[in-house]
């Protein structure tokens, strides 16, 4: 950073408001990426980019709109001008917002155009407004450099403006105001269109194919985007929950080492096959980089230098074993790669870490690219929950260079919370802190990504937040009395998904085992629907996403991806026995978090994971006369369970939300220190609470005949803010049979 620009973001830092965004020096989306020195957006406001220029004015021989020349060393040079090249740098990204429906106005004087104004110019830190001028030569500044669009040395200076000018001035390099903010959803959009990759999943070409998609758009928050802009050299560990942007944060690294350096070959290397060949597939137009899972890329180094390996049941075993030997004792050389990016690196065993850290050129950690990507907190430190190896030990130097992402953008509200809930029935939140998407280790499963890793290489997840507050559908769980049933229920499913619009490529249907995708995928095939077995390893190495066909695949080669519809299948044939509870409990969890906005799960039998799943009704019988549900709540506030004011208010709001009339009330303390009871008489039946604070227990019981019970409790839910829930939800009436 000059001098000149550390002066000017010094004013931005004192004088603008914590709601704008500024970024310095970062390129912009576009066919050619621009580097603008300042981009800076506010919604109420609108979007302004500007350049900063140390030259002086004594230097300057020549000038017009489009140019400027510069003395320099004895030689001329014809340089663009700052403004022109402050309006070069945004107007790619602004023709590109303008496509974009939800941006612009829909009607009006202004049909068309952006929602918000958009500004451009130069600060010229060493020219002064005094400088003696003929008078053609001040009209010939004035006319290049438009006093509204320039500042001057005195602007910039300590002393200079105080806040009311620099605004004003700020203000008045934009050509108009609308009296309208936008929305965070519209925010949002913006900085998609300017940096698409940042967005969160699988929508980083919407604004390719689809400039005016209409689907909330899920992109980093601010504070993550700064993590992914400001990773440096050196060994680097950034370890957060699923779904938290850890593969999007690798994605950009890639494209920033690649275009710093585009003669050097960059490694990008995962454990799961499928994970490898989606990230070959969105990283396909990088070049000189080698994207594989770790299996793959020990076989061609066995190949490149020629290392014997015989042929075994536990060949796989075998390769990575020996290949880590060969690299550590100089066999194979290190120092081959400009950089190293380990994604999935709870899933590596320690001689594979030890192995790939030799692998990134440079004579120490400082000065070595490496970055390593996990969902763990706790195995930065030795001997923690299974984990019997540090960083540190395996020579990854990461102390001080380490950061942790808090939250989900992957689940809607109701899946994390679904999945929430099931997990702790299974594990206590001690336990939790554990693998839980990272405990995928070997088992009965006869699918080769999940049997070559050790069962004690556990590393535990970080604590998240839910959903990154987007809400959608309650997941939803169907048992049956057959496996072909179960089969028939799952095409009905995505034929009715694809009817209400959805492409067969956001659907995904994942089974615990090989042999259960493999015959529920000739059933899929079999019945017409397009689709991509990946249980086949085959598809598995050459996968690429295909909007025209769903996915199979074992809830094993899912781990890394998301889909906006999953349909988990088979939930009966996960193992329950002692041994295997947590286990599977932690692999069913996975399988959930895979969604991003409808969840399904299917049985055909009945399990300890069945018992505890609140089973859908579908087709509800005639005779129904209404749903009642019990809602236990752990973990609450003692103070608010205490306070009986304040939980009428929370359910009479859950109430009014779920469509349900409220004829009467009645709520009782029992007292200091001690609990409420308390019932919301309905037209449609009745809510009632009762709370023991000394437990941090709250139960409740909602019985509605007719409205939306789904939303009543993420109402409650929302504001008892409990640890964990247990929801128990059943059909009350006939059924079937005729009333007597």
């Amino acid at each position: 950073m000059t001098v000149g620009e550390w002066r000017f973001t010094c004013l931005l830092r004192d004088y603008l408001d914590d709601d704008y965004l500024v970024w310095y020096n970062v390129g912009t989306n576009g066919n050619a990426r621009r580097y603008p020195d300042f981009l800076i957006f506010n919604p109420a406001y609108g979007l302004w980019c500007l350049e900063i220029k140390d030259w002086y004015l004594g230097n300057v021989t020549g000038m017009n709109p489009k140019k400027v020349v510069l003395k320099a060393d004895g030689q001329e040079k014809s340089l663009t001008n700052p403004i022109e090249q402050a309006r070069d740098c945004c107007l790619p990204v602004i023709n590109h917002m303008q496509k974009d429906q939800r941006l612009c106005h829909s009607n009006g004087k202004y049909q068309g155009k952006l929602l918000f104004p958009w500004g451009f110019g130069a600060v010229m830190c060493n020219w002064q407004r005094s400088s003696r001028l003929s008078a053609k030569a001040g009209e010939l500044l004035q006319a290049c450099f438009p006093p509204h669009l320039t500042w001057y040395k005195e602007d910039i200076l300590e002393g200079g403006l105080d806040r009311d000018g620099f605004l004003a001035k700020w203000h008045a390099m934009l050509p108009y105001r609308f009296p309208v903010r936008l929305n965070d959803e519209q925010s949002k959009r913006v900085r998609a269109h300017i940096y698409p990759e940042f967005i969160v999943g699988a929508q980083g070409e919407i604004f390719i194919e689809e400039p005016d998609h209409t689907e909330i758009v899920k992109i980093m928050d601010n504070a993550q985007e700064k993590e992914a802009r400001s990773l440096g050299s050196g060994h680097r560990v950034i370890h957060g929950v699923a779904g938290s942007g850890k593969t999007i944060i690798l994605q950009h690294r890639v494209r920033q080492l690649a275009e710093a350096h585009p003669q050097k070959p960059i490694l990008v290397v995962c454990y799961n096959i499928l994970l490898a060949s989606l990230l070959k597939a969105r990283l396909d137009d990088v070049a000189n980089i080698e994207v594989c899972h770790f299996h793959d890329w020990c076989g061609q180094m066995k190949t490149q230098y020629d290392i014997k390996i015989p042929r075994s049941e536990n060949y796989a075993d075998k390769l990575a074993e020996t290949i880590c030997a060969a690299v550590i004792d100089g066999r194979i050389p290190g120092g081959q790669y400009h950089a190293v990016l380990i994604d999935e690196g709870h899933d590596f065993a320690e001689d594979w870490l030890r192995a790939l850290v030799k692998m990134p050129e440079g004579a120490n950690s400082k000065e070595q690219q490496l970055l390593l990507l996990y969902d763990d907190v706790q195995t930065l430190y030795p001997g923690r929950h299974g984990i019997n190896f540090s960083l540190s030990s395996v020579g990854i130097q990461a102390q001080g260079r380490t950061r942790i992402l808090h939250t989900n953008y992957r689940n809607s509200e109701e899946i994390y919370r679904y999945a929430d809930n099931f997990i702790h029935h299974f594990i206590s939140n001690t336990a939790l802190s554990a693998a839980t998407e990272n405990a995928l280790a070997h088992d009965d499963i006869d699918d080769e990504e999940s049997t070559t890793m050790n069962s004690e290489q556990h590393i535990p997840i970080v604590a998240g937040t839910s959903g990154g507050g987007r809400s959608g559908h309650e997941p939803e769980y169907l048992s049956f009395a057959s496996r072909n049933e179960e089969a028939q229920a799952i095409i009905a499913k995505i034929r009715t998904w694809h009817d209400e619009g959805t492409p067969y490529g956001d659907i995904a249907v994942l089974c615990h085992a090989k042999w259960q995708g493999e015959i529920l995928a000739k059933k899929l095939y079999a019945a017409g629907l397009p689709l991509q077995n990946a249980t086949d390893g085959n598809v598995r190495k050459n996968y690429r996403p295909d909007p025209q066909r769903l996915l199979v695949c074992t809830i094993h080669s899912s781990k890394g991806g998301e889909f906006p519809r999953v349909i988990v299948a088979g939930v009966d044939t996960l193992p329950d026995g002692t041994a295997n509870l947590e286990q599977s409990a932690r692999i069913l969890y996975v399988g959930m978090t895979r969604a991003q906005e409808r969840l399904c799960l299917t049985a055909a039998g009945d399990n300890a994971f069945t018992r505890v799943l609140p089973q859908t009704v579908v087709d509800a019988p005639r005779h129904i006369t209404g749903t009642h549900a019990l809602l236990d709540c752990y973990g609450c506030d003692a103070a608010l369970l205490g306070d009986a004011k304040r939980l009428e208010h929370i359910l009479r709001e859950a109430a009014q939300a779920a469509g349900a009339n409220i004829l009467a009330a009645h709520f009782h303390h029992f007292g200091a220190g001690a609990g409420v009871t308390g019932v919301l008489l309905l037209a449609e039946s009745h809510l009632s609470i009762h709370t023991w604070p000394e437990h941090h227990f709250a139960a409740l019981d909602i019985y509605l005949c007719s409205g939306d019970i789904a939303r009543a409790r993420r109402m409650i839910e929302a504001a008892l803010r409990p640890a964990h829930s247990d929801w128990r939800a059943f059909p009350r009436g006939y059924g079937d049979k005729e009333p007597s």
